[in-house]
């Protein structure tokens, strides 16, 4: 029997490329699907014929209970991955990206919830790289749920941010984590 197990190269190169896949997926493409779901509108949600929310008079819908829920676990993230590049400068050009999907979910989300640092963040830097990585495959966990009970217009918003997060449990494994 052949164990062909995948390589590091292997598994950073398709972390690597889920994560700019749902990078991109959170553009302007979900944009419609989520504004409609959230209750929002926009440009891009609204057709030439359709009032927008400044024609209307009836306020915003709240943000659905899955984009809320989405929204705080990735804020939680931004806010503990800007603490340990503060803490450790040595991973900053690693980390940043990986912040900065972040943030760019929580734009497709359009909820924008204050953030929390991971409670006890260690101060060593694998550990720390740890916590992160044990963050970000709870998050991936939540949001893959919140797919199950979500519009069918989310899903799709969601499952890429699903993937993005377990896909940075590889970058973090990969520069230190254990």
């Amino acid at each position: 029997m052949d164990d062909r197990r995948p390589t590091r190269r292997a598994l950073l190169a398709a972390g690597a490329a889920t994560a700019a896949a749902a990078v991109a997926g959170c553009g302007r493409a979900a944009a419609p699907a989520v504004a409609q779901a959230t209750g929002t509108t926009s440009a891009a949600a609204t057709s030439p014929g359709t009032p927008t929310a400044a024609a209307t008079t009836s306020p915003p819908a709240p943000p659905a209970t899955w984009a809320v829920a989405a929204a705080a676990g990735e804020s939680n993230l931004v806010a503990s991955y800007a603490a340990v590049i503060k803490a450790h400068p040595a991973v900053k050009a690693t980390l940043t990206p990986l912040r900065a999907a972040h943030s760019s979910h929580l734009k497709a989300l359009r909820v924008h919830p204050p953030g929390k640092v991971i409670a006890g963040l260690p101060t060593g830097q694998a550990e720390a790289l740890s916590r992160l990585a044990a963050a970000e495959q709870k998050a991936s966990d939540t949001v893959a749920a919140l797919c199950v009970t979500c519009p069918v217009e989310a899903a799709a918003l969601l499952g890429s941010i699903a993937a993005a997060d377990a896909s940075h449990v590889l970058v973090l494994q990969s520069v230190g984590a254990r």
